[in-house]
């Protein structure tokens, strides 16, 4: 998980879709906002650049992975936790 969020950060943006199963959804839980993985992909391609993000930490489970992930994009800065269902 921490090698998708390494390939998000260098906007390698194949490498970060090996990264996911077919079958994901990802959930911002403090947005309620659901994508599947060539959705999110697509959406942080087409976001204006100058983010960065930082991985907080992640916990895993047998069929979920949930990472909270601080976002920096100029002076905003907010920590976003993610939950991605396998």
């Amino acid at each position: 998980m921490r090698s998708f969020f390494e390939r998000m950060q260098s906007r390698d943006w194949v490498g970060a879709g090996r990264c996911l199963l077919p079958s994901v959804h990802i959930e911002f839980t403090e947005t309620g906002e659901r994508f599947d993985g060539p959705n999110f992909l697509a959406m942080n391609q087409a976001y204006p650049e100058g983010w960065s993000n930082d991985v907080i930490e992640i916990v895993e489970s047998a069929d979920r992975v949930a990472a909270q992930v601080r976002i920096d994009h100029g002076d905003d800065g907010m920590r976003r936790p993610e939950l991605l269902n396998r």
